[in-house]
């Protein structure tokens, strides 16, 4: 853990020199902390892609760039908002055969998207549209039939039980072959979903043969990754779940395969945190070990554990039940096995009762599908009969063809005539609108020169300021060193001290107009646009982490205390001017407090907006002004215009008497 902390923050390091490396380097080096932090926390890894894109995508990488949405994808898996608009971004590089791969990867995951999280209306509404148009009329372009194909494929299960699951797996993996070998993603995604698929209808054999080949897919990733230079990616999670999910069916293993599984699982749980966190609260592996062995000792306590999860899904409930009445059975542990079958059976009868609706509404759908198709032939039929007797009886209708042509000739005339008065009224109308054209670009010329005039008048007004603060600083200082030189000659003179009083009057004087005149030149920045704010989502959290590790790695001796909520607190916002904001801020508390500093960060009660809150405890402190009169502070000033510019407000809490703390309101995104 030490190892991965130091390496995140070299590369930080790296990338925040930018002068320092090339673009290939940053984008690498984005890429390394991308790999590493994906392995420890995925929401963490998201925000590192996006900055990865952005930088791959100004460097014209646009095989990198549309990998990094592929791979905000994979996290991103249960928001369809936000597959959408990565899917929105990878299209506009579509012009690049490079990103094909990964525009099909995102389209795959909006489809599994339906399966996990859609609700049962509407994801058996699009079944049935889909699959009708897969019988009917299935699309030419290859990508297109692909991601159709895998549409109807992953919502199939859950409304028929036949051979045609089969043979829809089996053409999209003939689709699939037709791509580059390279295409390792999309050959994971089939066997992800033929896996999902066949535990759904209860082929377990196939189900286990799909995880096996999903097994040797990540080694070949793996391999060609590593290969192009990216060292630190590596699946050990997805192995982990893979032989998870092997262990769940030992029923059908041997005994030798039980413990290759479990050896296995182990291993990678020992390589992936993130494998940990799940196991503390789901050991699956353990579980189907020990019940394999029919250790029910061991093997009941577990089951406890995985059943207070309360993210469980059904299916997976339902076989963690049935196991737990096991146990309690072979244990003797009647209460339990009475509540826990009672429990058992109710869930049974709820999930029987709507597993034959879905497979109902499932059918039905399929066999509309197929009466429309038959609609269509016998459609088709009778369009071919007409035709036929239109044949027959064309020379009987010569006459009438050339009556409907003379009216037709008529109805012309008539709309030529008409098109005529209609011309006369369109040219005046365009001698109307010319005259109000040329009055409104009379108008434009005339505000140009107004914002031209506005222009001459602010950069007028920003050479006074920055004149006026250069002016007026070295006079200012003339004087404090003078007020020093007289104190420093009058050592026995009587009014000494009342001299020292004067030039600790006149130092903290000059400290104040210091500060205004570098809280001018900022704010002339501020006004001639050169720090207008680029508004993008910014994670409050992750930020606040980031400022009080550079404050603190700084040199400064001064404890900070950070708090953070549980939830993600994310705002649209400019991250490099609200981290200057919140750098300004902690540096100054450190500078008035000798004891500590706290920070706190929560959402408001409205919901609209976060709070964070830097707290420094002081008596000295209590209704001390950061921003005017003799206490105020350098560029606290600016940094609240600063703060109003990006949204938001900086006050100080009136309200609170253990010292000084200041608020800062920000919009939530």
């Amino acid at each position: 853990m030490k190892r991965l902390v130091l390496i995140m923050l070299m590369v930080l390091a790296s990338v925040a020199t930018e002068a320092a490396m090339s673009a290939a380097d940053s984008i690498r080096a984005l890429v390394n902390l991308f790999d590493l932090t994906l392995a420890e926390d995925p929401y963490r890894a998201d925000s590192i892609a996006e900055m990865a894109y952005h930088r791959a995508l100004s460097a014209g990488d646009t095989l990198m760039a549309s990998s990094m949405l592929a791979a905000r994808a994979d996290i991103n898996a249960n928001s369809r908002d936000s597959l959408n608009m990565l899917l929105m971004r990878a299209e506009c590089l579509s012009a690049c055969r490079s990103a094909e791969e990964n525009i099909l990867f995102i389209r795959l995951n909006i489809n599994s998207w339906y399966r996990d999280n859609a609700l049962e209306s509407e994801r058996l509404r699009r079944f049935a549209e889909q699959s009708r148009r897969y019988m009917l009329d299935p699309p030419v372009d290859l990508n297109e039939r692909i991601v159709l194909l895998h549409s109807v494929c992953v919502s199939m299960p859950f409304y028929l039980n036949s051979s045609t699951l089969y043979d829809h797996f089996s053409d999209l993996a003939a689709l699939i072959d037709r791509k580059p070998e390279q295409y390792f993603k999309l050959k994971v995604l089939l066997c992800r979903c033929e896996a999902f698929g066949y535990l759904q209808i209860g082929d377990i054999d196939r189900a286990m043969g799909a995880d096996l080949r999903m097994l040797s897919l990540m080694d070949s990733i793996e391999t060609s990754i590593h290969r192009l230079g990216r060292n630190y990616f590596q699946l050990n999670f997805s192995r982990f779940r893979v032989y998870t999910r092997l262990l769940s069916n030992f029923e059908h293993l041997t005994p030798v395969q039980v413990r290759q599984y479990y050896q296995l699982a182990h291993l990678y749980l020992s390589k992936s945190s993130r494998a940990r966190r799940e196991f503390a609260v789901l050991p699956i592996a353990d579980i189907f070990y020990y019940l394999s062995i029919k250790d029910y000792a061991h093997a009941a306590p577990l089951l406890d554990t995985a059943l207070e999860y309360p993210e469980l899904s059904k299916p997976r409930r339902l076989k963690l039940l049935r196991n737990r009445v096991i146990c309690a059975e072979a244990l003797g542990q009647d209460s339990i096995l009475h509540a826990t079958g009672r429990q058992y059976l109710r869930m049974l009868e709820s999930m029987l009762q709507q597993n034959m609706s879905d497979s109902d509404r499932g059918r039905r759908a399929v066999y509309e599908a197929f009466v429309a198709r038959d609609d269509l032939s016998r459609f088709e039929a009778q369009q071919r009969e007409q035709q036929d007797g239109r044949q027959r009886v064309i020379n009987v209708s010569i006459i009438l063809i050339m009556t409907i042509m003379f009216v037709v000739l008529l109805f012309f005339w008539h709309q030529k005539m008409r098109s005529r008065r209609l011309a006369k009224q369109l040219m005046q109308a365009n001698r109307t609108l010319q005259i109000e054209v040329e009055t409104k670009n009379a108008a434009i010329e005339r505000l140009t020169a107004d914002v031209d005039a506005a222009r001459a008048s602010a950069e007028v007004k920003s050479d006074f300021i920055r004149h006026l603060a250069e002016e007026l600083a070295p006079p200012f200082n003339a004087i404090g060193e003078h007020s020093r030189l007289v104190v420093d000659c009058c050592h026995d003179h009587p009014n000494r001290e009342y001299l020292a009083e004067y030039l600790a009057s006149i130092e903290s004087n000059s400290a104040v107009i210091t500060a205004l005149l570098n809280d001018m030149q900022r704010i002339n920045s501020l006004e001639d646009g050169s720090a207008i704010p680029q508004h993008r989502p910014v994670d409050v959290s992750y930020l606040l982490s980031l400022v009080v590790d550079s404050v603190t790695a700084s040199g400064a001796t001064i404890p900070v205390l950070l708090t953070l909520p549980p939830e993600r607190l994310q705002i649209l916002s400019d991250e490099v001017r609200l981290r200057q904001i919140f750098t300004t801020t902690l540096q100054c508390l450190v500078q008035l407090t000798p004891e500590s500093v706290a920070i706190t960060a929560h959402r408001s009660t409205d919901g609209k907006h976060s709070v964070v809150a830097f707290a420094a405890t002081s008596d000295k402190l209590v209704n001390y002004n950061l921003f005017a009169g003799p206490t105020r502070l350098d560029g606290m000033l600016y940094t609240r215009l600063l703060t109003h510019l990006v949204g938001g407000d900086l006050l100080t809490d009136t309200t609170y008497a253990a010292g000084l703390r200041l608020l800062i309101t920000l919009p939530q995104a």
